[in-house]
């Protein structure tokens, strides 16, 4: 039973390390990102935090930080869904969070129906 939440986890830590991976990338490598401290202080709130809290809650298995973390990132996530580049696969960690979510959940209740 430990192997399927540690399958279960890694879909959430991907996520989240993918989203870190994007947002270093946003914030410091774009050559069109503004200068000033404004879209990376929106960006490090609205998507780095999230995908923190994301990593922490698949190590703790934690079903309603997951949530949190799936609510916290859509905004911006759909915001840059729409824009060309690399920066659209935040709608993919996005839904990262939420197939996380969903196994945590469902993992849970098949795991306790087969006890």
């Amino acid at each position: 039973m430990a192997s399927i939440f540690k399958n279960i986890s890694v879909v959430g830590i991907a996520g989240g390390v993918l989203s870190i991976i994007l947002w270093i990338n946003f914030a410091f490598v774009n050559p069109y990102n503004d200068p000033t401290m404004g879209p990376m202080l929106n960006t490090f709130f609205m998507l780095l935090l999230p995908a923190c809290l994301a990593i922490f809650s698949s190590i703790k298995l934690s079903q309603l930080l997951m949530f949190i973390a799936f609510v916290w990132s859509v905004p911006m996530s759909i915001y840059l869904i729409a824009t060309p580049g690399i920066f659209s696969l935040f709608g993919l960690t996005s839904a990262f969070y939420l197939v996380s979510f969903l196994l945590i959940r469902f993992g849970r209740h098949s795991t306790a129906i087969h006890q």
